[in-house]
Parts: structure tokens; C-alpha cells; sequence
């Protein structure tokens, strides 16, 4: 679709521009928490954060998700990113195995992700409901 035509079928469609909205308001205020999180948080909370807001997203386990990947969603090195891994793994809280993550203990999960992930999920229910 282009960029017209997203723009006229928002124009002419009030119930859909106001879910564009709250989509678009959602993910302001999840960059906004990420921002704060980036700047606040050891990266294996970052990372458990990131990890919790995929799964939440994907619903479905294993999900594909390769530390190569990770590390671009969190701006650090894959090694970084292999390392901060290994300590939720090593806690029992995920497992990965070639490109693929099973949440094993979410609640634990949940428990070393910054608060900031509780704040983006309310949001994102709140505006989306998901």
C-alpha cells in the first residue's frame, strides 16, 4: 500500500484512524521506555525485557529469535548479547538453542526484566489491548 493510500484510507475511515493512533502512540511510548531503559538497566535486564516483549508479541514457543538479531534490537554487540543470554539461561529462565528461544520460567523472567517492561505492557493493553 502507499503512502496515499494509507493516508486517504485514514482520512476517510475515522474508527481506523483512531487505531493508527493508538498503534502509533503505543510504540511512541514503547521507544520512550526503551530510551529510559538503555540508560538505566544492566543489559540482562534489557535483554529479559526484550525477550518478554517478543514472546508477548509472537505467542508461540520456540520463537525465532538469533542473538545477531537480539543484539541489533538492543544496540550492543552479539557477544554482549551471548553473554547477558547465558546468565537467563544459566538462571533457568530461558533456553536457546540455534536461533530459537523457549521461555522456561516466566514469571523469573519477569523478575529480572526492569520495571519499565511492566509500564510498556500496560501501555500497550491499555492503547491496543494486546
Amino acid at each position: 500500500m502507499s503512502a496515499a493510500a494509507f493516508a486517504k484510507a485514514v482520512d476517510r475511515n475515522p474508527a481506523f484512524a483512531r487505531l493508527v493512533n493508538r498503534h502509533s502512540l503505543a510504540l511512541f511510548n514503547q521507544a520512550a521506555q526503551s530510551v529510559a531503559c538503555n540508560r538505566l538497566h544492566t543489559l540482562e535486564s534489557r535483554c529479559a525485557r526484550s525477550l518478554l516483549m517478543t514472546h508477548d508479541r509472537i505467542r508461540m514457543e520456540p520463537f525465532v529469535l538469533t542473538h545477531e538479531f537480539l543484539s541489533y534490537m538492543l544496540g550492543v554487540h552479539r557477544p554482549a548479547v551471548t553473554l547477558a543470554a547465558g546468565v537467563l539461561q544459566r538462571a533457568g529462565l530461558i533456553r536457546c538453542t540455534r536461533g530459537k528461544v523457549i521461555v522456561m520460567d516466566r514469571p523469573g523472567l519477569e523478575a529480572a526484566s526492569c520495571a519499565r517492561y511492566d509500564t510498556t505492557r500496560a501501555n500497550s493493553e491499555r492503547l491496543i489491548g494486546s
